[in-house]
């Protein structure tokens, strides 16, 4: 039997390899302890339960799949009632088990609430939306599924201006959900920066420019100086683990910019930075300032950019911050001396940072997409849909958040022929363009 010295050494290892992504090798020091507890008593359960939602999250992470034994093995040991661990161990096992009909509820929940703003972005297909925003009963339709899910976002138009947002937060950190929020960080005052910081709700800034005037020619709005404010004071009452990031969407307008953000993450601490490019939202703004796509491709600015990336690529890491670059590149991107040129077609255009993963793991891609086991989005018009991922692919609704039941549609005969088509190898009409 180990002493107490060896459990606390064992718990120090477990963490190094919880945080290094090392799932096998956790699983095997967390076994290690509870063999060798006395009685089998652990001796701080919130801890116990931390480690196991630790573990689960970094066997997602490692695609491994919740087989037979681990699931026997973290069942047994949970030693507290608590649904939520409970719901994620169950569903990793079910997805193991390539089960249709799920016991489990979704791990992660994505919820547009409104389709209000205060702002007037060019590229936001939102505005050419009814205004709509979650009802009454969505909210409770909501609340309902907060006592299972690891994660929800909720996302706008601007989030701040449903009034119910304080008492989704609210609930949701009463259930110990993870929470995420994207913003356009205009709403600066401290009541509603505190909601943020009291509850730990994981805050992405929408920033497309650190110049006032090309930042009110994107937003049309001058509210530069209250984006300041609201990193201000983010960083007046944030603690030690709240996480800050930014999103940039990358235009002819903003790209000259992009080597300023290594200052701007510095002032205001921010964590993470990720780069987006234009979408096709809104065409007439879309085919004025896209760079990466179509007719208007410009390969002079592209190869710009990916100098500058690069550049920031090596300033982040010193930093410690994340880097999430979703710019499209040339595959040969790391051979500088290649010339760009038009023949070698749009279709070679692919994301960093899928690129990246493929050259660290390459026999490690996704073969079977798990969304309809794990996630639900709510649309920007109340349409219960799977992921926003799938939105091109699955554009019949599984249902309506102001009218049906989050947990009925999570079993309901369309999404449920979804799975089924996914497990016998019928999902190419779903999911192929994600997939590959």
């Amino acid at each position: 039997m180990i002493n107490n010295n060896d459990i606390k050494q064992l718990r120090e290892e477990l963490l190094k390899n919880l945080e290094q992504n090392n799932f096998f090798k956790a699983f095997e020091l967390y076994c290690n302890i509870f063999d060798n507890l006395e009685n089998k008593k652990y001796t701080d359960s919130i801890e116990q339960k931390n480690f196991i939602r630790f573990l689960l999250k970094v066997m997602r992470k490692a695609e491994v799949l919740c087989d037979d034994n681990i699931y026997n093995k973290l069942n047994s040991t949970l030693q507290i009632e608590d649904i939520k661990t409970q719901n994620i161990l169950l569903n990793e096992h079910e997805i193991y088990n390539k089960n249709i009909e799920l016991k489990s509820k979704p791990q992660s929940l994505q919820v547009t609430l409104t389709t209000l703003c205060n702002a007037n972005c060019r590229m936001c297909g939102n505005k050419r939306m009814p205004k709509w925003e979650v009802s009454d009963f969505g909210v409770e339709n909501i609340v309902s599924l907060l006592p299972y899910v690891q994660e929800v976002t909720w996302m706008g138009g601007e989030v701040f201006t449903h009034n119910k947002f304080n008492y989704l937060v609210e609930k949701s950190s009463f259930y110990e959900t993870e929470q995420s929020i994207i913003t356009n960080g205009t709403f600066y005052k401290d009541d509603i920066v505190k909601i943020l910081t009291n509850n730990n709700v994981r805050t992405t800034v929408s920033l497309h420019s650190l110049n006032k005037s090309t930042y009110e020619y994107i937003m049309r709005i001058d509210a530069l100086y209250n984006v300041y404010k609201f990193l201000d004071n983010l960083n007046k009452y944030r603690t030690k683990y709240f996480c800050l990031s930014l999103n940039f969407v990358v235009m002819k307008s903003n790209y000259k910019e992009l080597i300023n953000l290594i200052d701007f993450v510095k002032k205001y601490n921010i964590i993470e930075v990720i780069l987006l490019p234009l979408q096709e939202e809104v065409m007439e703004f879309y085919n004025t300032e896209n760079i990466f796509f179509g007719d208007n491709i410009d390969f002079d600015i592209i190869k710009n950019i990916r100098n500058i990336t690069e550049d920031l690529s090596k300033e982040f890491k010193k930093l410690g911050v994340r880097f999430i670059n979703n710019l499209p590149v040339f595959e040969y991107q790391k051979e500088s001396d290649d010339i760009i040129s038009k023949e070698n077609d749009k279709k070679e255009l692919i994301p960093v940072s899928t690129l990246n993963h493929n050259n660290e793991n390459p026999k490690e891609k996704y073969k079977v997409c798990q969304y309809p086991w794990t996630k639900l989005f709510i649309e920007n018009n109340g349409n219960i849909m799977i992921s926003a991922s799938c939105r091109s692919v699955i554009k019949e609704p599984m249902g309506h958040i102001d009218k049906d039941s989050l947990i009925s549609v999570w079993n309901n005969e369309k999404i449920k022929s979804i799975r089924y088509k996914i497990v016998t190898d019928h999902c190419s009409e779903y999911c192929q363009k994600i997939l590959d």
